[in-house]
């Protein structure tokens, strides 16, 4: 099982497996086994529908419910999980106002899952039953949700219905999230040994959710001048912090600062955890050696560690960290920046201003960052700047431009990948693609001479592609 092997060789503490076989034991005792109990205390019959018909906990399968209803679904899968989750809390809180019943699950990297579960959908809507209706009212949600509650990205798919498993890219665990903890959670507090089996997810359904639900699907359908509007923007909120499972045994941050100098890459791995989840300050200079670590997990704890100072020192170190080639480490560093607020900005500006050449994530994160400092979103001196910022597309993949679902699909079909892969070709080549006309052509021909590329083009095998402008509009993030 391909998560079992990424979570095997990845070796996060403080699971330490010894072999695949005794990760998969692991797995069991600690996931599959909660998640029956919890299911058997709190479920009814709907348990032998959605837990028992798999054999292994996972998450992206299509559900199928034998009474032959549909859960209503999307996912915003972006440029990191803290966007993502902006990209739904304005819908959250348009349905925590109607009382609707849904379900939202953090995958473990970067997307957040949402669903309002076919139990909580009334049995009809307009006269019709609301089984006849799936396509209609899916596609109803999400224009509503993007017309009055700001969701951006997200989009509409099919996903198997389990709360807990195992995360296939990272062996982080993947769990149910709460609206209230959407502004203060955190993907370090996924370990596997800090999971426990408690939030509600198909199994408990309030009474009044199919009223609360009709009632909703009636406001959308009225969809009038009237509808209220929902502030979209998440909170970033510090987080509180206390030994968590796994802790340091009690020793002192001075102790714990010292294993940060061994060879054993478990052990600096475990002293960054518990200087991150201690309430105790790290002193900058521990942090500063931390963050220079190989492995991308101490980087990411230790930067986390900054928000608890917020200092100058702490706020150049994060500034720093927005430049990291691991995802988890910039989010870390856009928390604690945003969080230090406006004294931030100008730190974030000169960090950017180096001989280096970012690659467009860790731009994007910058910006990010930027934005949500600025009282305005974007003042000029952002623009200015972005004007004179060249980046390289080094690792850009062509699903992540913004291209329509038809021409993506037959990129992906012709195994063309990065963008290298794309603009190393002719048009003619292009052309001959299965379902690749003339408008498919056009479509990405636009967006590669908005980037400043072409087809055609002879690139070294190790040669950086930079580009002169900053243009995240043309990306899906």
């Amino acid at each position: 099982m391909r998560n079992v092997e990424i979570a095997y060789n990845r070796k996060r503490w403080p699971i330490r497996p010894t072999s695949k076989n005794h990760l998969r034991q692991i797995i069991e005792e600690t996931i599959r086994d909660r998640i029956g109990q919890a299911y058997r205390e709190s479920s009814g019959p709907i348990d032998d529908v959605r837990l028992k018909k798999y054999e292994y906990i996972s998450f992206h399968f299509r559900t199928t419910v034998a009474s032959g209803g549909f859960d209503v679904t999307f996912e915003a899968d972006m440029q990191g999980w803290r966007r993502a989750f902006e990209d739904l809390v304005g819908v959250v809180r348009t349905l925590d106002k109607f009382g609707v019943c849904y379900r939202m699950k953090y995958s473990g990297v970067r997307s957040l899952h949402f669903m309002i579960p076919f139990e909580a959908l009334p049995k009809e809507f307009n006269g019709k039953p609301v089984s006849s209706q799936r396509a209609d009212i899916q596609n109803r949600l999400g224009d509503y949700f993007r017309k009055h509650c700001g969701m951006q990205k997200a989009y509409s798919l099919s996903v198997m219905r389990l709360g807990y498993s195992l995360n296939e890219d990272n062996g982080l665990v993947s769990l149910p999230i709460t609206s209230d903890e959407l502004n203060d959670s955190r993907p370090w507090e996924m370990h596997i040994h800090n999971v426990s089996i408690s939030k509600p997810w198909h199994g408990d359904i309030p009474a009044d959710a199919s009223r609360n639900m009709l009632e909703f699907l009636n406001e959308i359908h009225r969809d009038d001048s009237k509808t209220m509007k929902i502030d979209p923007k998440l909170d970033i909120a510090p987080k509180k912090r206390s030994r968590y499972i796994g802790g340091s045994d009690g020793l002192s941050v001075e102790e714990l600062a010292a294993h940060l100098n061994s060879d054993d890459g478990s052990e600096r791995l475990e002293a960054a955890w518990n200087l991150m989840t201690t309430p105790d300050p790290v002193h900058i200079s521990v942090v500063k050696q931390g963050l220079k670590d190989e492995n991308p997990d101490v980087r990411w704890y230790l930067t986390e560690s900054l928000q608890k100072s917020l200092s100058d020192d702490a706020i150049e170190l994060a500034a720093g960290m927005l430049w990291d080639d691991d995802q988890f480490v910039r989010i870390g560093a856009v928390d604690t920046l945003v969080l230090a607020g406006e004294k931030a900005f100008d730190i974030i500006l000169n960090s950017m201003s180096g001989d280096d050449v970012p690659t467009i994530w860790a731009l994007n994160d910058a910006v990010y960052a930027l934005q949500r400092i600025c009282p305005d979103g974007e003042s000029e001196e952002i623009k200015l700047f972005l004007r004179s910022t060249s980046y390289t597309i080094a690792g850009l993949m062509v699903g992540e431009l913004a291209l329509s679902g038809r021409t993506a699909n037959c990129l992906e079909a012709a195994d063309i990948i990065t963008i290298r892969d794309l603009v190393t070709r002719s048009e003619p080549e292009m052309l001959k693609l299965r379902n690749f006309g003339s408008k498919s052509l056009d479509e990405v021909k636009t967006i590669l001479d908005e980037m400043g590329l072409s087809f055609g083009m002879i690139l070294d095998s190790d040669e950086p592609v930079k580009l002169p402008a900053y243009r995240a509009d043309l990306l899906k993030i």
